[in-house]
Order: C-alpha cells, then structure tokens, then sequence
C-alpha cells in the first residue's frame, strides 16, 4: 500500500473515534435527566408513605390490673397499647404522655419509643404514675412517628382517658363476687372494689365510701351520702345498670353515681322510688346510657310507672349519651334542678304529670323539655338560661293534649 492509502486510513480511524466520542456525549446527556428524575420520583414516594400512608390507633390506656383506677400516693402502672391498622409498616414510632389536671394543664410524663410497628401489629408498653388528688383524673397520649433527620415527633392521632383515683387514706375492701347486702348496715369511710355485681336486699348505704363495681340492683332503701361516690365501670355502653325495683327498692342519691372511662354510659331504670338530692352539693347522676337520642325513644335516667321520684335542691343530670330524664307514666317532682350537656333532650315527659319546679336545662343538644302523649306539666315556672346556649330550653307539643 502506498503513502497515500496510509493517510486515509488513518483519516478514517480517526473519524470513527470522532463519531463514538460525540455517540457516548449524547447519550450520556441524555441519561442524566432520566436519572435524576428517578431519584426524585423516589423521593416523593417514600415523602407520601410517609405523611399519608400510615394509620395508627391508641387502642388502649389502662391503669391498675388493666383496669381504670389508682390510688393516690402510688405508683401506678400506666399500660398503652398502640396498633398499626394499615398495610404499611411504620418505623420509628413515639409516644408523649402526659397527666391532664382538672384546669385542663398539661403535665409532660414521658416519652416511650415503640419503634417499627409492622402492618397489622399492635405493641404496648407501659410509664409509671404517681396520682395525688383522689377523683377523676386524666392522662392524654399523643403518638406519631420520629423525624428522619431529628429528635422531634410528627404527631399522627392522639388519645385522652380518665382515670378514678382513689384515696389511700381509706382501708379498701376488695369483693371477689357479687356482695349481696341482705342485712342492715351503713358501710363508712371505705374504698369498696367489687368483681361483681351489688344487690342491696336491706336497708343500707354509704357514707364516705368510693365504690366501684357492675349492676347496683336496689330492693330495699339505699343511701349514697354526700361525700361518697359509686363508678358503674362500664368499658362499653350499656355493659351495667342501676335499677330500683318494687315494691320496697328507694335509692337515695346524695353523693355521685358515674362511670370511668368517661367514654362509656350504663343504664338506669327506675320501677319504684328515687331521690336525688343535692343540698349539700352532691347529688349528681352522669353518663347515664340510652340507645337513641330520638325523644321517641326511652334512655337516660327511666322512670317507668312510678310517681315516686323527686330531684331537688340543686341535683345535677349531666353528660348522658341520650335523654337527661325520661319519664314514662310517671307524675315525678323536678325542682331547683341543672340537667345539662345531655345528647338527646334534658327531660322527656311521656304519659306523665310532672312537677316541674325552677329548674335550669342548659346545651341538652335535642331540646330542654319534649312534652308527649297526653302529658302535662303544671305548674311550670320558666328556668332562667345563659344567652348563647346551643339548645337551652324549650317545650315541644307532639299534639294539642298539653
């Protein structure tokens, strides 16, 4: 080959080199957007999983035993339990918990790390408390996940659950089974834990006792004095009921009967003969059950076929899931009573002729008074009310019999 063949082939390797170096350049400009486009659709994703995808609950904050009391003074073990109810595991779970005074300030307890709580799962674990006021206490948990890059928490849902605290001052009587009382007796000065249900078969009653138990079944006279209290401790609703029988059952309230948890009602039916009485500044029946809070429908404190019922003297009817009073064929007494923060109507007077004294009903949301089916109330004197209540008071006529 001669000089000149040399010259072109070298020519033409050199223009191959050429070509391939500018055929990689494009390429490789190319890729790079489709890389970096990648990467931040990566990104956004694991951003969603995070903030959107994850679904937690607090399923449970028990006390003593699982239970829902303590004692003051005490250490108390504080159980919560924290589900993961989607099908995305999440990692890196918190918990801050704090005790709720009865202002409403918040007390930081503790901070519990669950970690990764996988798809399905649930995890507890538990603080320990020391209450110092006896009562209704509070304890509120706030879950979420922890920052990627920090120390801090992104809450996701939060959860506040009361607490009975008990004094331990007082000697506590602990009753495995049912207590049946079939003898007269007053118990005094008493913190009483019944596993069980209370029949009271004599007369009987309490004076500054705490008592907390299942069905109060009431026979004969039963007094609750003014410095004692009765929890039914129902952790549904409707799980427990008051119920005062004939021909002899009278249940005198002058203390408090509730329920904690707050969260949950029982039932109260009343045949034959009650007295609540707040003189002394008790007298509170509250978080009482009913299945409906259509006036229709019978729920909150019944009173059936009976006349002998009497509120007075600043008795308080409070916070029930339905109805405030619901009273069926019943001429009851009502004076100088507060019925208020009830779902249904404060007071629903059925087939009945009350005596509705100056009482006052405040945000009972259906209504203060829902008059029905041949009832009439007489006299009445209109209640007093603060301006801006939602529903304050009102009587709503079903027919023209009133």
């Amino acid at each position: 080959m001669g000089i000149g063949g040399t010259l072109m082939k070298n020519e033409s390797r050199k223009l191959r080199k050429l070509l391939v170096v500018f055929l990689a350049a494009i390429l490789l400009t190319v890729a790079l957007p489709l890389t970096d486009l990648t990467q931040l659709s990566s990104a956004k994703g694991k951003d969603e999983i995070t903030l959107e995808d994850y679904d937690l609950e607090i399923t449970s904050v028990a006390f003593t035993d699982h239970r829902y009391y303590a004692f003051t003074g005490q250490k108390t073990p504080v159980y919560i339990t924290i589900s993961n109810v989607n099908e995305t595991d999440v990692p890196n779970v918190m918990a801050e918990v704090y005790e709720v005074n009865d202002i409403g300030e918040e007390i930081f307890l503790k901070t519990l790390h669950y970690g990764k709580i996988k798809a399905g799962e649930e995890k507890e674990k538990h603080i320990h408390w020391t209450p110092t006021l006896p009562g209704r206490n509070w304890i509120k948990v706030v879950a979420g996940v922890k920052e990627e890059h920090g120390p801090e928490m992104i809450p996701l849902i939060e959860r506040t659950v009361s607490c009975n605290v008990l004094s331990s001052s007082k000697e506590t009587m602990y009753i495995d089974n049912d207590w049946i009382i079939d003898e007269p007796e007053i118990f005094e000065n008493l913190n009483i834990i019944v596993d069980g249900d209370v029949y009271v078969y004599a007369p009987s009653g309490l004076k500054d006792c705490s008592i907390i138990a299942g069905d109060l079944i009431v026979e004969a006279p039963f007094e609750i004095d003014t410095a004692s209290n009765w929890d039914m401790a129902a952790t549904f609703d409707g799980e427990f009921t008051v119920q005062v029988n004939a021909p002899e059952g009278h249940l005198i309230v002058q203390g408090k009967i509730w329920n904690n948890p707050s969260d949950y009602h029982y039932d109260f039916v009343v045949y034959n003969e009650l007295t609540v009485d707040g003189q002394y500044g008790g007298g509170i029946i509250e978080n009482v059950n009913g299945i409906s809070t259509d006036p229709s429908v019978p729920g909150g404190i019944q009173c059936i076929n009976t006349d002998n019922v009497v509120f007075k003297n600043g008795a308080v009817v409070r916070n029930s899931n339905s109805h405030g009073i619901y009273l069926d064929n019943s001429d009851a007494v009502i004076e100088d009573t507060l019925i208020y923060g009830n779902a249904g109507v404060g007071l629903v007077s059925n087939d009945s002729a009350p005596y509705v004294g100056a009482s006052l009903l405040l945000d009972n949301y259906y209504g203060g008074i829902h008059v029905r089916n041949y009832s009439e109330i007489s006299p009445f004197v209109r209640p007093e009310f603060t301006p801006g209540d939602k529903r304050g008071y009102y009587i709503w006529r079903e027919d023209d019999t009133y």
